[in-house]
């Protein structure tokens, strides 16, 4: 990366047995020769068994010029669809690669995924700076760069339904994005935005935690006098963009058995790679380039029949129990 500044990864919690393998092939394999690249693990204290702090206190005091961790105390709700946690995790990974390092660059992702291309980081901050150079406005609101599995051009689970399972963009903007001091951030509720009354949606009781951070960025933007776009595609043509994670070798365990299993990484893109039909819905549209979506050029009349976005699940753990990640730490 040259006279960029230095970068970090930030990879959102639980510990999966998986992520033990991803963090360990960041720090001695991937990143091993770029002095400028730091990784840090985020996570709430309330899942953390003492084989988990073993673990990444054993990283830290090993690599301390690469790795630093925050086990920080739990949100009161954690949400629908996790989505008080993962924003903490996030803010406060983001808030400690800040605070220790100084990076100029932040990569945010989930802990059963990985970027396998050492030139991830270094073509991401020269895309990120290629797009910048169009924007105009403050760096704290932009740009950033979103993958394309979660991202939504049409409002089936609210509007700005930014993917959340990889982001890159300036530290400042990214620390933005997630920001626990966001105003309309409302940590003791189950969510902090809502459904307008008559909004067709998928029986979700709430918008997505995907539409709801996007939303929340929005709208706090626009508090501070920075116009709102009109929808996620006048979002995407002025201060977001659509990388294309493929491009570095990226695969996810998201939907395969073998998320709780230590694997030997790397591994093969081709059986490891995202098990769903991506881009979703209207972002087919987009055009796919090696290194980013191009969504310029789509029409601006997006009316998709609501059946053919995905159906994803919509789940309370604050009511439904523990839920999917129960005992993780646990497991061997």
């Amino acid at each position: 990366m040259g006279a960029l500044h230095r970068a970090a990864v930030v990879v959102k919690g639980p510990l999966l047995p998986f992520t033990r393998s991803l963090l360990l092939f960041y720090l001695d394999q991937l990143f091993h020769a770029q002095p400028h690249v730091s990784v840090v693990f985020s996570h709430h204290n309330a899942s953390a068994c003492a084989d988990t702090t073993a673990f990444l206190e054993h990283l830290r005091s090993t690599r301390p010029h690469a790795f630093a961790y925050v086990l920080a105390t739990p949100p009161p709700r954690q949400g629908f669809g996790y989505r008080n946690v993962q924003r903490e995790a996030v803010a406060n990974g983001v808030e400690l690669a800040v605070r220790r390092w100084g990076v100029g660059y932040i990569l945010v992702q989930r802990p059963d995924s990985a970027f396998q291309d050492a030139r991830t980081l270094s073509a991401l901050s020269t895309l990120t700076e290629g797009v910048g150079a169009r924007y105009a406005g403050d760096a704290e609101w932009g740009p950033i760069g979103f993958c394309p599995f979660q991202t939504q051009l049409v409002d089936t689970y609210g509007p700005f339904h930014m993917d959340d399972h990889c982001m890159f963009g300036r530290s400042a903007a990214v620390a933005k994005y997630w920001s626990l001091h966001n105003p309309f951030y409302r940590r003791a509720e189950p969510a902090s935005t809502s459904f307008p009354d008559g909004w067709r949606t998928r029986g979700c009781p709430v918008p997505g935690p995907e539409s709801e951070n996007g939303n929340l960025w929005i709208q706090w933007a626009a508090s501070e006098g920075l116009p709102p776009p009109e929808n996620t595609l006048a979002l995407l043509r002025s201060r977001a963009f659509v990388i294309n994670p493929k491009a570095w070798r990226y695969i996810s365990l998201r939907n395969h058995p073998a998320r709780i299993k230590n694997l030997s990484m790397p591994l093969s893109p081709r059986m490891y790679g995202f098990r769903t039909s991506s881009p979703f819905t209207a972002l087919r549209l987009c055009e796919e380039q090696s290194e980013v979506f191009d969504c310029a050029n789509i029409s601006r009349d997006l009316s998709i029949d609501p059946r053919a976005t995905p159906a994803w699940p919509c789940t309370d753990p604050d009511v439904v129990g523990a839920g999917k990640w129960s005992g993780i730490c646990t497991m061997a």
